[in-house]
């Protein structure tokens, strides 16, 4: 229904100063009921618009195609997206998620020192400049998570413990990654032998997150 909205808006309005957010948003729905296809149309069409949009549809293509496991060519589009000769705000919020998405997808290749390596650069750099402060916190925390995730495979606790740690008491302003920091952290507490931190973060992420999968993997009375 949402995405039949979404559609015939864009038929009535393709001069609106959303048409390009709309243009997403249905790429994204189209995406999220597997039609891959159709959401690589539909970002197809943002590339046609200003430099700055070209950018943002490189990378959504690069979404699309780590959807589809097709990861060696995600990264391909990731790597074009942050090495493009543009500057600003935007630029440099794409540039960050571009980054974020060619981690993800050298973690479905089982490529984890890659990733690490990568992801740390992007942290090592300085907060680009102008970007609202919930946005860059969103992105380190995604950064942080995903470090978390490949340290974790690496049999690194200790190092996955900090990296987690960093997302609940600094960059926790998006709740999935939150959450998931937390269903972590209280594994790797009690595999560290620190049960009642594990409970702590257990009891908040219950709390907190009521809704989330993660909660629910640790709620016994919803088992």
């Amino acid at each position: 229904q949402a995405l039949t909205y979404i559609e015939e808006v864009l038929d009535q309005f393709t001069r609106s100063i959303h048409y390009y957010d709309l243009l997403e948003a249905a790429g994204d729905l189209e995406g999220a009921l597997g039609r891959y296809d159709k959401a690589a149309a539909l970002y197809k069409k943002i590339s046609r618009g200003p430099p700055p949009m070209v950018v943002r549809a490189e990378r959504l293509q690069g979404n699309v195609l780590a959807s589809e496991g097709r990861h060696i060519e995600a990264i391909a589009e990731f790597e074009n997206v942050q090495s493009v000769d543009l500057e600003g705000v935007f630029i440099e919020q794409e540039k960050m998620m571009a980054c974020l998405g060619q981690a993800e997808s050298l973690i479905s290749l089982s490529r984890f020192d890659e990733s690490v390596s990568l992801i740390g650069s992007m942290l090592a750099e300085a907060s680009p400049e102008g970007v609202p402060v919930t946005a860059t916190n969103i992105l380190f925390g995604k950064a942080y998570s995903l470090l978390g995730q490949s340290l974790l495979e690496m049999k690194k606790d200790q190092d996955a413990l900090i990296a987690y740690l960093t997302v609940d008491l600094v960059y926790g302003d998006a709740p999935g990654t939150h959450a998931e920091s937390l269903f972590r952290l209280f594994h790797l507490w009690n595999k560290g032998g620190y049960p009642r931190r594990a409970e702590e973060v257990r009891e908040r992420l219950i709390k907190n997150y009521p809704q989330s999968t993660w909660a629910a993997e640790l709620n016994p009375s919803i088992k």
